[in-house]
C-alpha cells in the first residue's frame, strides 16, 4: 500500500554555506513553506542578476523501524534551477531544469534510530548549459 505524505511544512532556508551539511543551525534559517520563493522583487524595476544566488533548503525527517525495507522516495516538483539533494551530509541526487519534476530514493540512506537531515541545495544562477538560458537544442 502507498503512503504519500506531504513535506510542505516545516522547512528552514538560507543562503547557502558549505558548513550547513555539518553544522545545520535552524536560529540562523528562516521557518517557510513550499512552494516558497527566496527573494521578494521590486514590482517597478529589478535587475536580473537580483535572482542569482545560491540558498539551501532544510527539514529533519523521522521514520520508524516499520518502515524499513520500505521504498522511502522523495518527490520534487520543481527546484529551479539546479538542485542538489543530501540525506546527512551525504548528496544522494542533482537534478537540472527549475520546471520538471524529479524523485530521489532514500531508503538507503536514511537512519531509523534518529533524525535525519535532508538539505536540498538550490543554485538560482543561470547556466548556459540548462534551460531557459541561452539554451539552443
Amino acid at each position: 500500500m502507498r503512503n504519500l505524505i506531504h513535506l510542505n511544512e516545516g522547512w528552514y532556508v538560507k543562503p547557502y554555506h558549505l558548513s550547513d551539511m555539518e553544522s545545520f543551525e535552524i536560529e540562523t534559517a528562516e521557518l517557510i513553506s513550499i512552494p516558497h520563493n527566496a527573494f521578494d522583487l521590486p514590482y517597478h524595476y529589478f535587475d536580473e542578476s537580483m535572482t542569482q544566488a545560491v540558498f539551501s533548503y532544510h527539514r529533519f525527517l523521522s521514520f520508524d523501524t516499520t518502515q524499513k525495507g520500505k521504498i522511502l522516495r522523495l518527490r520534487f516538483e520543481g527546484v529551479a534551477h539546479h538542485a542538489i539533494v543530501y540525506i546527512n551530509g551525504k548528496e544522494v541526487t542533482r537534478h537540472a531544469g527549475g520546471y520538471t519534476p524529479f524523485e530521489v530514493d532514500i531508503e538507503n540512506h536514511v537512519s531509523y534510530k534518529q533524525d535525519n537531515h535532508l538539505c536540498v541545495v538550490v543554485d538560482g544562477n543561470e547556466h548556459k548549459d540548462i534551460p531557459p538560458f541561452r539554451w539552443c537544442g
